[in-house]
């Protein structure tokens, strides 16, 4: 945190000296720098939380752990949650900006993808296909913490699937193409979800069909 607080001192510096020489004599172009400061702004903040998350991780990808808690693997985890950020995220849910951004923290995520303020806390053990919608308030959580135990594993969300709004979608989970997980289910560890499949409720199971078109909880 301090070196982010030093590089932001030395970038806001930066910007006050710009701004010191307008665009124009007759200050017709005020608007436009600070447009232009702003969109700097967001790239700096983008560019330098991807940075150092990739620098905790030594540049590499994570790998699946089932480790005690007491283990230096643990550690090292712990300190990629900590000590990057995923706030400045919530500027982009709803845009076609938030899947470029969750590519550039290591999220193999698909074309065409709708991210309306999903949470992926492992970025670089999740795969995302084509076409997919993920909704507002939910989670993607590639690990756990299990009387002592660290386990992590991989997510992989097949082409075409929704993660409904506040789902929970735990370590380990495959979810087959065009398949939906409603809102407020809670996906558990190890799942495998069928293509087409939809599941719901907490622990989330497979609706029937009658039940589906019935719409039974």
């Amino acid at each position: 945190m301090a070196l982010f607080l030093t590089v932001r001192c030395l970038y806001v510096y930066g910007l006050l000296l710009i701004a010191m020489f307008p665009l124009s004599g007759n200050g017709g172009l005020y608007w436009l720098e600070t447009v232009g400061t702003a969109l700097l702004e967001l790239a700096f903040t983008v560019g330098f939380f991807v940075l150092a998350e990739r620098a905790v991780l030594g540049f590499r990808t994570l790998r699946p752990r089932f480790c005690s808690l007491y283990e230096r693997p643990f550690w090292r985890h712990e300190r990629y949650w900590k000590v990057p950020s995923i706030l400045y995220l919530a500027l982009f849910n709803g845009t076609p900006f938030k899947p470029a951004v969750w590519r550039l923290l290591g999220v193999r995520m698909g074309h065409r993808v709708f991210d309306d303020g999903c949470r992926i806390l492992e970025r670089t053990l999740t795969q995302v296909g084509d076409g997919c919608a993920l909704n507002a308030g939910s989670i993607v959580q590639a690990h756990s913490l299990e009387e002592g135990a660290f386990k992590s594993d991989r997510i992989a969300i097949g082409n075409g699937c929704t993660i409904g709004t506040s789902a929970f979608v735990h370590y380990g989970v495959v979810i087959g193409d065009h398949a939906d997980i409603d809102a407020d289910s809670f996906l558990m560890k190890g799942e495998h979800v069928p293509a087409h499949a939809r599941w719901r409720g907490n622990p989330a199971v497979a609706l029937t069909t009658d039940a589906a078109c019935r719409g039974t909880p």
